[in-house]
């Protein structure tokens, strides 16, 4: 609807001649006009089909028309439907009880025709800007509509080729919060054919779809690779490799990469651009730290790419903790992050096996929320000393 496009509108006048005479003139203006004699008449054509504009007297039988706009506010919908009182001069607590009844204007009687003209072309500006914005919400409600239908198509797809059931091992421990639809973190774990445990904690930079595509392609190569029992610097050169092939400059998968050998009672790892992963004994003593000695993967060109890896060995039960930023960076309503000593605190101050599950209470009752701004990763894998029995 353009501004000189005609409107709908329902005139509600119990005067013969005032209604006829409204009538016509309204009629001149290019309008279509739907006539009332009282309230109750003009309620149920309303009702029946909402005009754009309503015009009423206060004085009417069966329903006045304070009682008329009352009801048409009770039952209006999301599109609202100006209303002009017209009133005798002297109706001063009429005009004052219809504006706050939900009227928008009044027109003294007798009725100035420029003026109702120029009333009435008033509101037309408003209706059709009302119109305008109705059809925008509607495409931006279809459009968002249709973006959540592909994000949960792609989220399922995703979900499907990252396999995140191989995480389910019995030495594993973990909490996956992501901050949107999609995670820009992941954790995901492979057992060797000769027993070896692989897991990788990975944090892409950014947010959603743009930070969960990265992730993807890291994944799929740490399951083909760990399937063929590739070496930890391998898998992390082709990693590296892949990702400065298909990402921009700006964008990188900070990784920590570890491998178990239960047997040998071995850690693993190589930490690139994760905070330090930390193995904790059952008393909640830190036994060591693996720091991350190196940049994220994407950042430096293969020659300059390092895929040394460091081992720790233990010799009493513990536990492995990586975990991704979002832990430790978690703000709560008055922007104060958790911190990493906060955290530490919780691992040293619960149970061998049921830390995960404390540091994940202590970020959320933190949050004061169910999510955070960013993705949330946390992982723990037991080590026994009993293991190879």
């Amino acid at each position: 609807m353009t501004s000189t496009e005609s409107i709908r509108i329902l005139l509600a006048e119990d005067n013969a001649s005032v209604l006829a005479l409204l009538k016509k003139f309204i009629q001149t203006t290019g309008h279509t006009v739907d006539v009332a004699e009282n309230g109750q008449q003009a309620l149920d054509m309303y009702l029946q089909d909402p005009p754009d504009l309503l015009l009423t007297d206060i004085n009417m039988p069966i329903m006045n028309g304070i009682e008329l706009i009352e009801k048409v506010r009770k039952h209006q919908t999301d599109t609202w439907i100006p209303i002009i009182i017209l009133s005798a001069l002297g109706d001063e607590k009429d005009i004052i009880h219809g504006l706050e009844s939900g009227a928008d204007d009044y027109l003294s009687k007798p009725i100035n025709l420029s003026i109702l003209r120029a009333k009435i072309k008033s509101m037309q500006k408003m209706i059709t800007l009302q119109t305008i914005n109705t059809h925008t919400k509607e495409a931006l409600r279809k459009a968002n509509y249709d973006l959540e239908q592909e994000q949960k198509l792609a989220k399922n797809l995703a979900d499907k080729l990252l396999d995140q059931g191989n995480i389910e091992h019995p030495t594993v421990d973990y909490w996956l919060c992501p901050a949107k639809h999609f995670s820009g973190d992941l954790i995901a774990a492979a057992e060797t054919s000769d027993g070896r445990l692989y897991v990788m904690v990975a944090d892409s930079s950014g947010h959603g779809l743009a930070a969960a595509l990265p992730t993807l392609a890291v994944a799929r190569i740490f399951h083909a690779m760990s399937d063929k029992g590739f070496s930890i610097p391998s898998i992390v050169e082709e990693m590296n490799s892949a990702t400065k092939t298909m990402l921009p400059e700006d964008r990188f998968v900070a990784i920590a990469l570890f491998a178990f050998d239960f047997h040998h009672k071995m850690i693993e790892c190589w930490n690139g651009g994760l905070p330090t992963a930390m193995v904790v004994s059952k008393s909640g003593q830190v036994l060591h730290e693996f720091v991350s000695k190196n940049m994220a993967v994407s950042i430096l060109p293969p020659e300059k790419f390092d895929s040394r890896t460091e081992i720790y060995r233990w010799e009493e039960t513990c536990e492995l903790f990586a975990y991704s930023d979002g832990v430790i960076e978690a703000e709560n309503p008055s922007g104060e992050q958790l911190g990493q000593l906060a955290m530490l605190t919780s691992l040293q101050a619960n149970p061998h096996g049921q830390r995960v599950q404390a540091v994940k209470l202590q970020v959320l009752e933190h949050l004061q929320a169910e999510q955070g701004e960013d993705d949330i990763s946390l992982l723990a894998v037991s080590c026994e000393i009993e293991s190879e029995s």
